[in-house]
């Protein structure tokens, strides 16, 4: 309740959401926590200071890797599932107004997310969440552990 989301676009992020972490393998619990704190709410035309945008707050480092594993990349042959889901992402890194297309924000935030969790911390939700977040605030995965005890009753970790 602390945008104002619409209904259709509450919808969007459910049926997206529910589709890319199927895809990906991450609990859509992790990333609705993930939205919910980086976006101040879910909210899809959020904006930081930095230039990251939408409900993940992406970056162009994060779009940039899940460019890199999708084969998007100039050079690059890709990996699977990433290979398989490559139209769903945000196609540009500069392009700053395509984070904030709801499906491409998600489904490129949850591919990053699996990243995170598989490549660089063997499994580990907490680990991969301090790295998703801003590496100058320490008790990012906290905040997110935060919102997701608030939403679902327990905490991530």
């Amino acid at each position: 309740n602390r945008t104002k989301t619409t209904d259709s676009e509450m919808k969007e992020i459910a049926v997206e959401l529910d589709k890319a972490s199927k895809a990906f393998g991450v609990d859509p619990k992790v990333m609705l926590a993930v939205y919910a704190h980086e976006s101040g709410g879910f909210n899809p035309r959020a904006r930081s200071h930095t230039g990251a945008g939408g409900l993940g707050q992406l970056t162009s480092i994060a779009i940039r890797q899940v460019h890199y594993m999708a084969g998007m990349a100039k050079g690059q042959k890709g990996v699977e599932p990433y290979i398989k889901h490559k139209e769903n992402f945000i196609q540009s890194q500069t392009n700053l107004s395509q984070r904030y297309n709801i499906k491409k924000n998600i489904w490129t935030s949850t591919a990053y997310m699996a990243y995170e969790i598989n490549e660089r911390s063997n499994g580990n939700i907490k680990k991969a969440l301090e790295k998703y977040g801003d590496p100058n605030v320490s008790t990012y995965e906290n905040k997110v552990n935060k919102e997701y005890k608030l939403m679902f009753g327990k905490s991530i970790f």
